[in-house]
């Protein structure tokens, strides 16, 4: 069992919620949840911190005798509360984790523990467990060699993953308009198989050159998208934009058609909600959140191909 502790904004609650169900299979409109599930905190930026619980008690006092009956023994170690948004007062917390710290066999450090452990007060229950540090290695991916004004964030890169992948590495996944491999890059470094289509060719060849730069293989095509013979599970589309004329409609709803050949669902990134392009197109909307981050808007729509 494990607890994952979030942080995320009040604007992102739509999509965080979206992004929990998918990577946990349930709703979460809380900052902390309880499962069985093991999701690598390298998977979601919302995740704050992750616990594998060890023991639990429906009061403090409970947990710590449980504890105390484990005779746990550990290498530099420390106990800290974990989540931000607690309702514990501080003087329980720093009680508990100080009971809770003497239960342990080991050498104590403040400052440069190897062991960390945590407690978690939710729902009326206390847990303890060993806490995962939140490396946050993706964070590496903002300073690719070849990036663009308009290129998605890497934090939003991220949740597109998580929403297309479901944390199942053997679904497979594609960006028909990868640009300099911005999602691609989240694809490979948390292990699915993704493919990106650029039809532009320097831009394919600065998206190959950002996936070597990080040792990951090059796996950006460059071909019209409309014209691969590829098929996925899931499509990420970052839909080109602009002044909205007629022109630029044709093309987007030709890009929305291209990517129901390529995949059967789809993770949508624009500018508007584009609601009757993506039904003329075949796709029936699930659902519809937004991001934002500063200047940057944009309408996330998860799509599933309707049937013929």
């Amino acid at each position: 069992m494990y607890c994952y502790v979030m942080n995320y904004r009040e604007m992102d609650t739509e999509l965080f919620a979206l992004e929990c169900k998918a990577l946990f299979g349930v709703e979460c409109n809380g900052k902390v949840l309880i499962s069985e599930k093991d999701v690598s905190g390298e998977h979601s930026p919302f995740m704050h911190e992750k616990m594998k619980i060890i023991a639990e008690g429906n009061s403090a006092d409970e947990l710590c005798e449980k504890v105390e009956a484990m005779n746990l023994e550990s290498d530099v170690y420390k106990v800290i509360f974990l989540g931000r948004h607690t309702h514990v007062d501080y003087h329980v917390q720093v009680s508990v984790c100080r009971r809770l710290g003497t239960a342990i066999e080991g050498d104590f450090s403040l400052k440069d523990p190897k062991v960390l452990y945590g407690v978690v007060h939710h729902q009326g229950k206390w847990y303890f467990g060993t806490v995962e540090k939140m490396e946050k290695r993706w964070l590496k991916h903002q300073n690719k060699p070849h990036s663009y004004t308009y290129s998605l964030p890497v934090r939003l890169a991220r949740i597109l993953i998580s929403l297309s992948g479901r944390n199942d590495r053997s679904r497979t996944l594609i960006d028909p308009c990868a640009g300099v491999g911005t999602v691609v890059l989240e694809g490979l470094h948390l292990g699915y198989d993704i493919i990106g289509i650029e039809m532009n060719p320097p831009i394919a060849q600065n998206a190959n050159q950002n996936c070597a730069y990080y040792g990951y293989p090059e796996v950006v095509q460059c071909m019209d998208m409309r014209e691969a013979d590829i098929h996925a599970d899931c499509a990420i589309l970052d839909i080109p934009y602009g002044v909205m004329e007629k022109a630029e409609e044709q093309m987007q709803l030709e890009l929305l058609k291209g990517a129901r050949k390529l995949a059967d669902e789809l993770i949508l990134v624009s500018v508007g909600p584009m609601r009757e392009l993506l039904k003329e197109s075949g796709w029936q909307i699930e659902a519809q959140v937004p991001f934002v981050k500063q200047q940057f808007v944009r309408t996330i729509s998860i799509c599933r191909s309707q049937k013929l």
